[in-house]
């Protein structure tokens, strides 16, 4: 046995690495014997071409690892600050951020693999029906593409990147960027801070957005919009950009900043007690209703443009401007723009008390 070998021993029966390490550094040290052999007998052989075919051999002897051991878990060691963790997926995964050193991973199955690439940790979970992952601060973002089966995120503070072909979503206390492409399945997301931006994109399912208050980007093919909250701040509140084809939206926060809702075919339905003085609402239904209702007090500059018969204003309205198509007047004193526009259905204004959310 050569002195290499002995030290990895003390190094592991001292507890000071994992077994999982011993390996990979035994394995590394055998292909590096294996390749100054080689470089010997071939001259002509280069150190870069002895380096490039060392990274090859080991990356893919790690990516032919199993992630989980016999007792179903394992810890990932020694993760750089700002790594990008990559999940592929076929079954449900649970994900959540933890103050822990290292990842874990907990499951049944060994169909999982893990490749760890400088600052790039890809997990292959293969089939297996459930995993669950914790994440360590070192990682920064998180990108997870699934065929089939649901996506848990929660208590995460950094990015979060999903795309998923068939299977439900749910994101809750994550803190930064959240970007969402679904082809089929209901989305969630609820508690999630910071500055950041959350960018959906849904074929087909439900979207419930909750206390969110970020700037919100929506475009939804088929399925219902429910956007709610009760933020701590009236002038917290970030924009939000709804597109829908199908599908009724139903809006209700106590404030808004720049409000952009458009639907092909459906109703919208928004409730507020204010629109931020620098924002602008517009609200677009191609066949559908709209309905608002905002307290008595409500102040804004109001342009609504359709049937005027079909036109339904509650509130005391200073009339600038009307026709059999539009209605253009101030309510209380004026204030930011609401627009509504819908050319084949009905726009009602009405009094509401203050919202209980």
């Amino acid at each position: 046995m050569d002195k290499e070998t002995l030290w990895i021993l003390k190094k592991l029966s001292a507890n000071e690495i994992s077994a999982q390490s011993a390996d990979r550094i035994l394995r590394a040290l055998k292909f590096l014997k294996e390749s100054e052999e080689s470089v010997a007998v071939v001259g002509s052989t280069t150190e870069e071409q002895v380096a490039t075919a060392e990274a090859s051999r080991e990356t893919q002897e790690i990516a032919e690892e199993p992630l989980l051991g016999d007792d179903g878990t394992c810890a990932i060691e020694n993760i750089p600050d700002g790594t990008e963790l990559v999940v592929e997926r076929a079954g449900n995964i649970i994900i959540r951020g933890w103050d822990g050193p290292h990842l874990r991973a907990e499951g049944e199955g060994h169909s999982s693999t893990v490749l760890q690439e400088g600052k790039l940790l890809k997990i292959d979970c293969g089939n297996e029906n459930n995993i669950a992952l914790y994440i360590p601060p070192a990682i920064e973002k998180i990108s997870v593409s699934s065929s089939s089966g649901s996506i848990d995120v929660g208590n995460y503070p950094n990015d979060v990147v999903i795309n998923s072909d068939t299977g439900d979503i749910g994101i809750k206390g994550t803190g930064g960027t959240v970007e969402v492409n679904s082809s089929e399945g209901n989305i969630k997301l609820e508690d999630c801070s910071g500055d950041a931006e959350f960018h959906i994109e849904s074929d087909s399912g439900d979207i419930i957005i909750k206390d969110c208050y970020a700037d919100v980007y929506v475009d939804s093919g088929t399925g219902d919009v429910h956007i709610s909250g009760d933020a701590p701040s009236f002038d917290a509140m970030g924009k939000i950009d709804l597109k829908m084809k199908t599908g009724n939206a139903y809006i209700h926060r106590r404030s808004f900043g720049d409000i952009s809702i458009d639907v092909v075919d459906g109703n919208v339905e928004l409730s507020m007690e204010k629109l931020n003085s620098d924002a602008v609402g517009r609200l677009s239904v191609h066949k559908g209703n709209i309905m608002v209702a905002v307290p008595p007090s409500f102040g804004c500059e109001l342009i609504a443009r359709g049937f005027r018969e079909r036109m339904y204003i509650e509130l005391p309205v200073e009339v600038m401007e009307k026709n059999k198509n539009l209605l253009r007047g101030m309510l209380n004193g004026g204030g930011p723009k609401l627009e509504m526009l819908a050319p084949d259905g009905e726009i009602r204004l009405q009094a509401l008390e203050p919202l209980t959310l």
